[in-house]
């Protein structure tokens, strides 16, 4: 597992650890929130306090069984490489077609 105590606009090292099949404790604000869903492929804690940090850690060890490695793995691949170039790609291509259309 990967704790993430500090708050961060995104936080790439929560996807590398998630795409290893990893569940992450992270402080519920900025981008976590957006990608970690409790239970499935990490827990939160509320407040960055020693207090709240252990109990978000008890609960992630409690739950460890239940994380299956291949859903959290597979909820990283909307941040791969290839599905960035496949839809740049697709991008351009709509972009050129409606210049063309116009």
């Amino acid at each position: 597992a990967l704790i993430m105590p500090q708050e961060e606009d995104f936080g790439i090292t929560p996807i590398e650890a998630m795409s290893y099949g990893k569940p992450v404790l992270a402080l519920r604000r900025g981008g976590a929130v957006e990608y970690i869903k409790e239970g499935v492929n990490g827990e939160f804690f509320d407040d960055p306090v020693e207090e709240v940090l252990a109990d978000g850690a008890r609960r992630l060890k409690q739950n460890l069984p239940n994380y299956d490695t291949n859903v959290i793995k597979k909820m990283t691949e909307k941040f791969s490489v290839d599905r960035f170039k496949k839809e740049l790609v697709n991008f351009i291509d709509s972009q050129t077609q409606a210049r063309f259309i116009n």
